[in-house]
């Protein structure tokens, strides 16, 4: 069965699909998705959850991210460049302008994850000098 996810166009062409959960027992990934059997159960070496998204903004659109946020998604201002979700484990989203000579170049820079205490991938971070992008395990 295919599933049709509306979207929105957000920060640098980035897609952001609006999931519904229609029933509590069916998840749209289980439609589209099958558990593999060895993996359904939780390592000690598991990431836990996303902790922060640090998105490269062209210059003077701070503002402009910080609201489309709050007002879109119910993120709250954690400081003058970022923005966080309430709850336990709340991503955060970071925002970081260009240098003035740089436009339409918005990008997601970072995505930083949680991992569980006794994770062999704590604090480890991968990059790409290609487009500066960078994933860290905190």
């Amino acid at each position: 069965m295919e599933v049709n996810i509306p979207g929105i166009e957000g920060i640098g062409s980035t897609l952001i699909y609006l999931v519904d959960q229609v029933r509590d027992d069916l998840s749209v990934y289980d439609i589209d998705f099958k558990t593999i059997p060895s993996t359904s159960e939780k390592t000690h070496g598991s990431l836990s959850h996303f902790h922060e998204f640090t998105i490269q903004i062209d210059p003077d659109r701070t503002q402009t991210c910080l609201t489309f946020f709050e007002r879109l998604f119910g993120f709250q201002a954690k400081d003058e460049a970022s923005l966080q979700l309430p709850g336990k484990h709340a991503a955060s989203l970071r925002f970081v302008e260009s240098s003035a000579e740089q436009h339409n170049t918005e990008f997601f820079s970072k995505i930083t994850f949680k991992a569980n205490e006794n994770s062999p991938l704590r604090h480890q971070a991968f990059t790409n000098d290609d487009r500066a992008f960078a994933i860290e395990v905190i």
